[in-house]
């Protein structure tokens, strides 16, 4: 297997390995943050159960107050929505909470409500009490009233009117001890007091009466004809308030037994409701429970997930630290053959034990090195025989090329001094053609100036014909619009055409009327007077347009002739400058060619001076050429101690 492959399997692991550990991660702390924002989440929701829920229960149990019952309705409906609307719990809590919710509304809520109604047991003996404490104050103001009554009747009275109000105050005080602990039964403290009420009630009913009497007004209304009036009956005041609190008493045993049915019933309800609260609040613990260990399994996963990560992450740099102790031991044997090689040891061998192609192959590669360092040697060896016949024949050569290379110098020294004479020639034609050059530019100066001055005259032309047009053309507008004046004198003149007769139609009708269209004809004459004036006003306009137009006439016809003749003048100064530029044109040529032949006569004096100076270079390169040959000669003179050398290095290899 290659390295590359190797290291890109074990790149490829640590990736795959980062990735599955990024992604899982990922995945976990999703989860593990999902988990922690329900297990937030539903405990701000078990708070707000217990603010929403759970107190208004048992503030409602206590009061009765049925806007506590309105409000733990709002808030149910509300925690409902609240938890529906919420993507932090998943569908089984969600689920079960609004099953819970859903069994506190179709269960809780009816008994509350019962329970509700039956807040205050006692306040129908409360009212009774109340009632009968006034009937005895009131027996109280009848005795005081009974003044003229015997002592010991009145005396007898206050007695059991005394003792009434004890059996009544010992009564309300074992009531409120009774409702207030809640207990089962009635107390049989209260069947005492309640029987000595009893008791000094009939006594009360069984005393002679004071003889103090009231007035009782009979409600039903007496309508006579002539007046009306109540009808009045005298009772005894002792009668009703006797009367009224024996009934009282015989209600109160009945209330009492009431009360105590409804007192049991609200502790049965009051004892369901704190059972089904507490079920409630055990599931919601259950829940909590169950989210807290959702979340703690999601935290186990991600450590578990980390660990193995972390196992698969140390294992791969394992395997890339065993992969480089490998290497670094295979790189070691290489480095010492390598300077064994560098040091001219051929002797040395190498074998290296590795499954890896790149480091087999490198073995190949060092063995084929090795082999081709004898082959080298060995052909250096036999080839440094050959290169000492060699130096002897360069030798040789060097000294007949020294030969040839002075007499080529000589040669190339003679054309050079000829090339210098050629030289002058060709500067005394360059300096005739300048003189050529100068005269044609001077000429071709005079001929520009000639052919500007006609384009000027010309542009004057061209300018004089455009206002001799728009003179024509201006005339020719005069002559429309004297036309259109001749129209409209025409319709003038009918216009008092039409009113002279008229004023003499007029005129004719003012005849008729006699005295009274006098005045009328005056007016009429001088209309047709008016109307004669403006008929001879506009003959006369009209023979001064008709002169007008014939001597605009007469003008546009010279202008046409003036317009004429400038076209003709712009055409003959256009020939003359077609002419001139065909002069210009000529001379621009012949200017060209004098340059072009300047030029010419410039570059050939440049290449004669050029070629003098090459000679002149060659004639230098002909004596360095001498001087190397010369270096040449020395040069195979050291060749064979050159060959000595390399024969004291080959000796340095050892080949076996």
């Amino acid at each position: 297997m290659k390295i590359q492959q190797i290291s890109k399997l074990v790149t490829l692991s640590l990736v795959l390995v980062l990735m599955s550990f990024g992604v899982a991660v990922s995945w976990s702390l999703n989860h593990l943050n999902q988990a922690f924002k329900m297990v937030e989440f539903f405990g701000q929701q078990k708070d707000r159960i217990y603010n929403d829920i759970n107190q208004p229960v048992y503030a409602y149990l206590y009061s009765g107050d049925t806007l506590l019952l309105s409000n733990l309705e709002r808030n149910l409906d509300r925690l409902k929505d609240s938890l529906q609307s919420n993507d932090t719990l998943s569908d089984t809590v969600k689920n079960a909470l609004a099953q819970m919710l859903n069994e506190i509304r179709q269960t809780a809520l009816p008994k509350l409500a019962a329970a509700g109604k039956l807040a205050n047991p006692q306040l129908l003996l409360l009212n009774n009490e109340k009632q009968v404490s006034a009937h005895l104050q009131t027996l109280l103001d009848y005795v005081e009233r009974a003044g003229s009554a015997p002592a010991d009747r009145r005396h007898a009275y206050l007695l059991l009117v005394g003792q009434a109000q004890s059996a009544l105050q010992g009564l309300s005080g074992m009531r409120q001890r009774y409702f207030s602990e809640s207990g089962p039964g009635k107390p049989d403290s209260m069947q005492n007091y309640l029987r000595q009420l009893n008791a000094s009630a009939t006594a009360l009913q069984q005393l002679p009466l004071l003889g103090v009497m009231q007035t009782q007004t009979n409600d039903e209304a007496m309508f006579t004809l002539g007046d009306s009036g109540p009808r009045a009956e005298a009772e005894d005041m002792a009668l009703e308030p006797l009367a009224e609190i024996h009934s009282l008493l015989q209600r109160y045993q009945k209330d009492l037994d009431i009360a105590g049915n409804i007192v049991a019933n609200k502790i049965d309800t009051q004892a369901d409701i704190n059972r089904q609260m507490q079920v409630f609040n055990q599931k919601l613990q259950t829940l909590q429970s169950e989210i807290n260990g959702e979340y703690q399994y999601y935290e186990t996963l991600l450590y578990g997930i980390m660990a193995a990560c972390m196992l698969l992450i140390v294992l791969a740099s394992g395997l890339m630290l065993a992969i480089k102790q490998h290497l670094a031991l295979i790189i070691s044997h290489v480095t010492d053959y390598v300077d064994k090689l560098a040091n001219g040891d051929l002797s040395a061998s190498i074998a290296l034990e590795s499954k890896v192609s790149e480091i087999k192959q490198l073995e190949t590669s060092l063995k084929k090195l090795h082999d081709y360092f004898k082959l080298l040697i060995g052909n250096i060896d036999g080839e440094i025989s050959t290169l000492a016949n060699f130096g002897g024949n360069i030798e040789q050569v060097a000294r007949n090329l020294n030969n040839i290379i002075a007499d080529q110098r000589q040669a190339t020294e003679m054309a050079a001094r000829q090339m210098n004479e050629l030289s002058l020639s060709f500067k005394a034609v360059a300096a005739n053609a300048a003189e050529s050059q100068t005269s044609t530019t001077a000429a071709q100066n005079l001929i520009e100036q000639g052919v500007d001055h006609i384009g000027h005259t010309n542009r004057q032309v061209a300018d004089l014909a455009r206002v001799i047009d728009n003179t024509a053309e201006a005339l020719l507008q005069l002559q429309r619009d004297a036309k259109a004046i001749e129209s409209v004198l025409g319709m003038i003149q009918g216009f008092a055409e039409q009113t002279n007769l008229l004023a003499l139609n007029a005129a004719i009708e003012a005849a008729r009327a006699g005295e009274h269209g006098r005045g009328f004809a005056v007016v009429a004459d001088e209309v047709r007077n008016l109307a004669g004036n403006t008929a001879q006003s506009a003959n006369q306009i009209q023979a001064l347009v008709e002169k007008l137009g014939k001597a605009t006439h007469s003008t546009v016809e010279l202008m046409t002739d003036q317009q004429k003749a400038a076209d003709q003048t712009t055409q003959a100064m256009q020939q003359v400058d077609a002419i001139f530029n065909g002069i210009k044109q000529s001379m621009e040529l012949t200017y060209r060619k004098s340059a072009r032949i300047a030029e010419a006569t410039v570059e050939q004096l440049q290449m004669t001076e050029q070629l003098a100076h090459n000679f002149e270079n060659t004639a230098e390169l002909s004596r360095q050429t001498t001087a190397a040959a010369q270096t040449n000669i020395v040069s195979a003179s050291s060749l064979a101690g050159v060959c000595d050398n390399l024969r004291q290095l080959i000796v340095k290899f050892k080949l076996a």
